[in-house]
């Protein structure tokens, strides 16, 4: 009760010092924040009307973005391709290439830089 008798004894003290401009600042302020609230409940009245959803047409046809069919090609050809789980003797000699003692220390010092960066903040 004493906080209650404080607050309304301090504003009374303003009002007497500053007279009408405080008048005057606290009705500006009820009336913002009247306005606000009002603009809160319209927004929120608003967002629960059912609005028509509104569909656009895309100015390209989805025909046109696929390649058109072929003979020569298998069906499902464009939407993944046959995979050869091992390679032939033809493959192998192009694209198989044995590793050098240069390539294999490179890449263990490549390897152990990434493991010391992953393993530097462990304690």
């Amino acid at each position: 009760m004493e906080v209650i008798d404080t607050v309304v004894g301090a504003i009374q003290d303003f009002i007497a010092e500053k007279g009408k401009a405080a008048i005057g600042a606290i009705i500006a302020l009820a009336v913002l924040i009247i306005a606000l609230f009002s603009l809160l409940f319209l927004q929120c009245s608003e967002a629960k009307k059912n609005r028509p959803v509104k569909t656009v047409e895309s100015p390209v046809s989805v025909e046109s973005l696929f390649k058109p069919r072929s003979d020569a090609m298998e069906d499902g050809y464009y939407l993944s391709r046959p995979q050869n789980l091992s390679w032939d003797e033809d493959e192998v000699e192009r694209w198989f290439e044995e590793p050098d003692e240069g390539r294999i220390r490179d890449l263990s010092k490549a390897n152990d830089s990434l493991v010391d960066g992953i393993l530097g903040a462990v304690q």
